[in-house]
This record gives C-alpha cells, sequence and structure tokens, in this order.
C-alpha cells in the first residue's frame, strides 16, 4: 500500500503506536467544530497546511476574553470577536487547503524566544543513527522557528538547553529522551515508507516534557552548515547521499 506524505497521514501512523501516541500533540483535521472544541479544550492553538513545509501557513489562535480570539501568522496579529469571524478570517487565510489544528504547546524559550529540536535520522551502514542536533530559536515576534520565514537561528542544542528556561533540567536525561522518540519516531515510519534521511522536529516544553512535533522526508540540511562545528554538517551530507 502506497501511503500519502501529508501531515495528517503521518501523524495516524506514527500514533498506531501506543508510545508514540502519548508524545504527539492532540491534532485533528480543521473544521469550525473542531476548531471550537480546541479553543474550548486547549486555550491556544497551531493550524497548519498537511502539506506544506518550511513553516508556510501556519497560524496560532489563543482565546481572550468576552470570545474574541487572537490570530498570529508571521508577525500579524489581528483580533476576533465571535467563532463565526474567526473562521471565516482562518477561511480566507487557508485559500481551499487541507489544514490541521493542533494543540499549542508551551515551548521552552532561550530568552523570550520560543524553540524547538531538529534532530537528522539517517542510515549508516544499514543501521539508523543520530548524525546531529541543534536548537531552532524563532526570531523577535514570531510563532515559528523555520530559519527563512521564522526570521530564526540556530544554536547547538546543549548551549540552547543551558540557556533555557525548562525546569530541573538534567540535559543528559533529556538529550537521552529526544534521541530515544526521534529512532522510534523513524522505526514507525520506516515501516510504511522507504526512508533514507529524517528532519524530526523535537518540542520540549517548560516543565521538560518530549513533543514530537513533526518528521521530515526532505529535510533542510543546510541549517546545520549554520553551527560552529562544521564536521556536523560535513557528516549528515555524506550519509544523505545528496551532493550539496
Amino acid at each position: 500500500m502506497v501511503y500519502k506524505r501529508g501531515k495528517l497521514t503521518k501523524y495516524r501512523l506514527l500514533a498506531r503506536s501506543s508510545e508514540l501516541a502519548a508524545a504527539l500533540p492532540p491534532t485533528r483535521t480543521l473544521n469550525k467544530e473542531n476548531l471550537s472544541t480546541y479553543l474550548s479544550r486547549y486555550k491556544s492553538v497551531i493550524l497548519k497546511p498537511s502539506f506544506g513545509s518550511g513553516g508556510a501557513g501556519v497560524i496560532a489562535v489563543s482565546t481572550k476574553e468576552h470570545h474574541t480570539y487572537r490570530v498570529h501568522s508571521g508577525r500579524s496579529v489581528v483580533y476576533c470577536t465571535g467563532m463565526d469571524s474567526l473562521y471565516s478570517a482562518i477561511r480566507k487565510k487557508r485559500r481551499g487547503r487541507l489544514y490541521l489544528i493542533q494543540r499549542k504547546l508551551s515551548l521552552a524559550k532561550v530568552g523570550s524566544r520560543p524553540f524547538d529540536i531538529r534532530v537528522m535520522v539517517q542510515r549508516e551502514r544499514g543501521k539508523w543513527i543520530i548524525s546531529g542536533r541543534l536548537a531552532k530559536v524563532a526570531g523577535a515576534g514570531y510563532i515559528i522557528t523555520n530559519l527563512r520565514l521564522g526570521r530564526g537561528r540556530v544554536l547547538p542544542l546543549r548551549t540552547a538547553l543551558r540557556r533555557s528556561n525548562i525546569s530541573g533540567l538534567d540535559a543528559d536525561e533529556l538529550i537521552h529522551r529526544i534521541d530515544r522518540l526521534s529512532l522510534s519516531s523513524v522505526h514507525q515510519l520506516n515501516r510504511y515508507y522507504r526512508l533514507r534521511n529524517v528532519g524530526l522536529d523535537i518540542g520540549v516544553d517548560t516543565q521538560g516534557r518530549v513533543w514530537l512535533i513533526e518528521p521530515n522526508f526532505h529535510p533542510d540540511l543546510t541549517m546545520f552548515r549554520r553551527l560552529k562545528d562544521k564536521s556536523i554538517y560535513r557528516r549528515i551530507r555524506a550519509l544523505s547521499g545528496r551532493k550539496k
């Protein structure tokens, strides 16, 4: 059977594993009913296209007082009053595309800016290995950590963890959990897809809980070139089979 590569299909395949299901933020297809339910339950949600990459089209919505909602996309923030007005505004931004709604995580921050983690998992002599990790820190005023659209920057993972607001941090133990989740996710997805290079976006919340945000099957390798230690990028590129 051939499986689609959209975010919703990947989410459902990952959720077949009880171990991984616990690390997935609650996610559904976006419609008006699910939007209302998720905002009532979680207060803040992320909306994103099922197909697409790089953070394009991502919208954050949060509940305010008196049936007012804050809608944040790019660096733009608007307010809508009432669910009808909110959903109408979102439909205009969707432009007919299939969107997902997901609980918004309280991501750990470096200073005042949220960050997530990119973990590269690649094959080496037939075995899946962790070939690189870094932290992607969102630019000022952005909700996404994408380096281009979100004006973000990269940091070595340990540097970001050391500067973060994660409570009771044990960096070695946390990185171990990040690696275990990353490898388990790729082993699960490899049952359904032929994979070679997988870039996993991992979130860590302020309590140190590790979340799988999404897997990328055609990851941008060049973000690792921004690290001071160039050997990480060289190794990733060599394992990737790509020329650049």
